[in-house]
């Protein structure tokens, strides 16, 4: 626990001090590099759970995708032509290269898992009016975070219910209570220190954090899937305490796109 705490200080202090200085330069470098490491951690999952995982490709696409999407015209058309033109390549190259399913399935969904999911975090670092800024990005980050202390904490020291024992032992349902409550105090309370949140009203910033509290725990329930399967504890040993860059991201995979659909198209 304390390595863990000591590496969580580290990585939210790099982190902030990063986007403090660089701004917007820093955040699409932070997401470029979480998604090719993840990527790379994903891929040897998927090998050890036997899916031929093509992973010096899928590495590549992890790594090319975020970084297009960054200079690109940010226009539904060009995105739409990108994410066909993307998903082409990843099936061509397949059926032309490996000429293996299971290399085809597994790179669709380690597209779709990292480096498309990921990729809405950039939507977000681009797009300049009200409700999109760095501090919406911030604030989904820090409420999907605090899902994970607050599961980690009640679950640790209340939990007796299990939620997927055969996933996860560790993770209870007064976990997930725990984490639920966590995120939607943060989610009342971080808006007080940016004012470009306050178009939210009490009861979007209670749903909005529920609704990623929510898809935390899926998307970390997926990781923890993928995990078991290949009878891996951590996804690597890069961050002490943590496990590797996978292990640190798994609860945000999901809730990027959801907490961009959410700002985008349910708030006021």
């Amino acid at each position: 626990m304390k390595k863990r705490a000591l590496s969580s200080i580290f990585l939210w202090g790099t982190l902030l001090g990063s986007v403090y200085y660089f701004q917007k330069s820093a955040i699409v470098t932070w997401i470029v590099l979480v998604s090719l490491f993840s990527q790379i951690e994903l891929s040897k999952i998927l090998r050890a759970t036997g899916l031929n995982a093509w992973s010096s490709f899928d590495a590549w696409i992890a790594f090319i995708f975020p970084v297009t999407l960054w200079f690109i015209p940010l226009t539904a058309q060009v995105l739409g032509s990108v994410y066909l033109t993307f998903l082409m390549i990843i099936c061509l190259s397949a059926i032309v290269k490996t000429k293996n399913a299971m290399s085809l399935i597994s790179s669709l969904f380690s597209f779709w898992y990292i480096p498309f999911n990921l990729h809405f975090l950039i939507l977000f670092a681009r797009t300049a009016h009200t409700n999109f800024s760095t501090s919406t990005l911030f604030w989904i980050v820090a409420v999907t975070k605090m899902t994970d202390i607050g599961g980690l904490l009640i679950g640790g020291t209340l939990g007796k219910h299990h939620l997927a024992l055969n996933v996860s032992p560790q993770k209870t349902w007064e976990g997930v209570v725990g984490g639920i409550l966590l995120a939607c105090a943060a989610g009342l309370l971080i808006p007080c220190c940016f004012h470009n949140l306050t178009s939210l009203s009490y009861f979007q910033k209670i749903t909005f954090s529920c609704i990623l509290a929510m898809g935390a725990v899926v998307s970390d329930l997926i990781e923890s899937l993928l995990k078991r399967q290949s009878r891996q504890k951590d996804s690597g040993g890069l961050i002490p305490g943590i496990g590797g860059i996978l292990d640190l991201v798994d609860s945000l995979l999901l809730n990027a796109p959801i907490g961009y659909f959410l700002v985008k198209y349910c708030s006021v």
